[in-house]
């Protein structure tokens, strides 16, 4: 079984976390010990790793609709961006693109965060491949404007999130944010598994049935030891 990545166990654990919103969910947990400090500790370690591969953490949005245009938004400027560096300045989109690729859902939140940090990071490095591929963009129609509205839809979408700067990451950092992470979502998911019965719950929680929970125990053994 191949390994789980650190993008797919974070969705996971994201998934796993809006979906504690349900009342049934919340209701079955807490008759198994579950407090509102185990639903903080689970976003504190979606923080830690996220905010280092990132620069950002994923929050509950204030509504769906403001989620909504701002999932639109990145339907259309993501890919147009994306094919137009990686076709014209392919260090630029080296740069812009790593470890991001468009999302859905809540983690839209986080991939357009990154993207328009990345995009304005291009005007401070002062290189005139950076200028280049800015002016490649504006002409595609991702310009001031454009990105002003990206950065109003996110202000609109998300919760209390702070960008933090993308710093430089120490992989034994991530690696114990990654494990850390994964040990509490693999303890309150399979206690929800056992405890929840209700379909329409489990799917909120992200589950697609046993052989999912199976595989996701078998993909990383090592985040259980």
């Amino acid at each position: 079984m191949p390994r789980m990545s650190i993008g797919e166990k974070a969705s996971r654990a994201l998934e796993f976390l809006m979906g504690l919103r349900e009342p049934i969910v919340s209701e079955a947990l807490v008759a198994h010990g579950f407090t509102d400090a185990d639903r903080d500790e689970g976003y504190a370690l979606l923080n830690a790793l996220t905010a280092g591969r990132l620069g950002t953490s994923p929050g509950a949005p204030r509504d769906a609709s403001a989620l909504e245009r701002l999932d639109a938004w990145e339907n259309l400027w993501f890919p147009i961006a994306e094919v137009t560096l990686r076709t014209r300045a392919p260090q630029v989109h080296a740069n812009v693109f790593l470890n991001l690729r468009q999302a859905s859902g809540d983690e839209v939140v986080v991939s357009v965060t990154t993207l328009l940090e990345r995009i304005a990071a291009l005007r401070t490095d002062g290189s005139a491949e950076s200028a280049s591929a800015l002016g490649l963009l504006a002409k595609r129609g991702l310009d001031d404007a454009r990105l002003a509205e990206g950065r109003a839809l996110l202000d609109a979408a998300k919760a209390a999130i702070v960008p933090k700067p993308v710093s430089k990451v120490d992989p034994a950092t991530v690696e114990a944010a990654e494990k850390a992470l994964w040990t509490w979502y693999l303890e309150w998911s399979g206690i929800a598994r056992a405890t929840i019965h209700d379909r329409r719950a489990l799917r909120a929680l992200g589950f697609g049935g046993r052989r999912e929970a199976t595989a996701e125990t078998a993909a990383d053994g090592s985040a259980a030891s």
